[in-house]
């Protein structure tokens, strides 16, 4: 498979929001798109939690009807607020479980 960094694969999409509200704080939103399957997490303070989850149909019935496959939409409390640079994991494909090593 040849991957182009000269343009964005739509079909293959990871994205971070990070937004500081004056009414519902921080809100951190991690987006996963696999052609027309989205995987969707929010975390926010933990006082807007229940706030979030009463929305997540309504945001997956909207999504749906424009023609995306929802997988999930999770909502949780911030534990660590994060930034591009911290959130570096997200966007790493690359994981190491074992190594094997010749001598």
């Amino acid at each position: 498979k040849y991957k182009s960094y000269n343009h964005i694969d739509e079909n293959d999409v990871k994205a971070f929001i990070n937004v500081e509200t004056p009414n519902l704080g921080n809100v951190e939103g991690y987006l996963i798109k696999k052609n027309k399957n989205l995987i969707i997490t929010l975390k926010t303070d933990n006082a807007y939690v229940p706030i979030f989850k009463s929305s997540t149909e309504l945001l997956k019935d909207k999504l749906q009807e424009s023609g995306y496959n929802v997988i999930s939409i999770s909502v949780e409390s911030i534990k660590n607020s994060n930034n591009i640079i911290s959130a570096s994991t997200f966007f790493s494909d690359f994981i190491f479980k074992e190594l094997d090593v010749k001598v």
